[in-house]
């Protein structure tokens, strides 16, 4: 049995999903490790650039090349599937992993049994500390989130969206993000794969509830850095489109979890945001270039 499976789901990141298979055998040395590339119907040549690497991976990359689009826990789940590893690790396109840095995440779950799942400090590329744990969501503040009161208000939310007391504190948590996403072999035999009603967002929250419900816990691990540019396949939507997305994702989750009056207020509030996104989109502008443009390809 391995030590780690890692999982990337890709969508039109090509460099910098370079840059993350790259950084994986310095990221895991001394474990036995290997790498699934889930792609969802790229067009940048992605996959063609992966295979390079399969290559220099010697066998260690394998690649799974949908025809079309299927979502992030769907592509998640065609790479947990005949699974033969300790843990699996679910890791975005757009990180870099830093020598030993996949190792010591592994090393500090095999030091906590009691915990299901694992997430490490993530910063981003200048160095700083990214927020990356959460608590569960309640309806007030996504109501808040759908009305874009976190950017007018942020203060009401700093218990949301960033809990921790400092950078440096390993403590149970809710949930952490699902950039890096560590996850011990018996939940996912628990458990299963992810929940594919999401076809982004809420899955890895969705995920940390079912294991906590189960007496799991959930640990951020704040000596394991890894770097994480952020959101860069869908920074290329519309932002009416991945409003969309996210309300559609949203109403999943509290359909499940907090059914009745509260995902009854979500789904009333969430015309509402798209609404707000319309109108973002249409007079102030929403679409950034492809990271391919910004960097002069084609």
């Amino acid at each position: 049995m391995k030590d780690l499976r890692i999982i990337i789901v890709s969508w039109n990141v090509e460099r910098l999903l370079e840059r993350c298979l790259k950084s994986l055998p310095t990221a895991c040395a001394g474990l036995d490790w290997e790498a699934i590339m889930a792609d969802n119907a790229s067009n940048d040549g992605s996959v063609e650039m992966a295979e390079k690497c399969a290559q220099e991976l010697n066998g260690r990359l394998h690649i799974i090349a949908n025809k079309d689009n299927r979502g992030f826990a769907k592509a998640c789940n065609q790479g947990i599937s005949g699974y033969d590893a300790r843990y699996v690790l679910l890791l975005n396109p757009d990180t870099e992993c830093p020598p030993d840095s996949l190792l010591n995440l592994v090393k500090a779950a095999d030091n906590n049994p009691k915990a299901g799942i694992f997430g490490p400090q993530l910063i981003y590329p200048d160095g700083k500390h990214q927020p990356s744990v959460r608590r569960f969501p309640t309806v007030w503040n996504q109501i808040g989130i759908l009305l874009k009161l976190h950017h007018l208000l942020p203060w009401l939310f700093k218990n949301y969206f960033n809990p921790l007391a400092n950078d440096k504190d390993k403590i149970k948590v809710d949930q952490v993000m699902g950039a890096c996403f560590l996850i011990r072999r018996e939940l996912i035999e628990q458990i299963g794969g992810l929940d594919e009603r999401y076809f982004i967002w809420f899955e890895e929250v969705d995920y940390c509830k079912q294991a906590k419900q189960r007496g799991w816990e959930v640990d951020h691990e704040p000596f394991v850095t890894v770097i994480h540019h952020g959101g860069e396949s869908f920074a290329q939507l519309f932002s009416t489109h991945k409003q969309r997305i996210f309300n559609d994702s949203l109403k999943k989750y509290f359909t499940k979890w907090h059914p009745g009056w509260r995902a009854r207020l979500i789904s009333l509030v969430c015309p509402v945001a798209i609404l707000e996104a319309y109108i973002i989109e249409r007079f102030f502008g929403n679409k950034r270039p492809t990271l391919s443009k910004r960097r002069g390809k084609r």
